[in-house]
């Protein structure tokens, strides 16, 4: 009873991270500002184009486990608009009207923590890692432990999460 309440907080808090983070840059968000509502396309600030390279060699190898999460955000299929249970199996579906609220922004967070997150918070993100037999200093191993489908607040999820 009492980790079921603990994953319904998870899950409630991770929500309202996503929710605090959609539709702003991150770097903007992360070090504070005026007006954090742009893309990080869109972002003036110096350090954006190297967390744009970063965004897009994980992109590049990123290849999420079968039923990890919504394949276009990262996040578990039980937040994201983009699909929908089925009553019959319990299995996930696309929505074809659905559409992925978060796309692309856990993928831009993690990069921005590791770019401009301070030192303490990077090194317990990576002490984290390395207790998941994650290499850090390998691409391919970072990149495959983001892909891999793992058990989080009760629902399947993706290592970004």
């Amino acid at each position: 009873m009492k980790r079921r309440r603990q994953e319904g907080v998870d899950i409630k808090e991770l929500i309202e991270c996503l929710e605090a983070w959609a539709g702003r840059c991150p770097l903007c968000q992360w070090r504070g500002g005026p007006n954090p509502w742009h893309d990080i396309s869109q972002c003036q600030r110096e350090e954006a184009g190297q967390i744009i390279e970063q965004v897009r060699d994980i992109q590049k190898g990123l290849k999420f486990e079968r039923f990890s999460c919504c394949y276009h955000c990262g996040i578990p299929q039980g937040i994201c608009d983009q699909w929908q249970q089925m009553e019959e199996t319990g299995w996930w579906e696309a929505v074809a009207e659905g559409r992925c609220q978060y796309f692309g922004l856990v993928v831009e967070v993690v990069c921005t923590l590791f770019t401009k997150g301070n030192d303490e918070e990077v090194e317990e993100v990576y002490h984290w890692m390395k207790r998941m037999g994650v290499d850090i200093y390998r691409k391919a191993s970072v990149h495959r432990w983001y892909g891999k489908r793992v058990e989080w607040g009760g629902l399947e999820a993706s290592g970004l999460v």
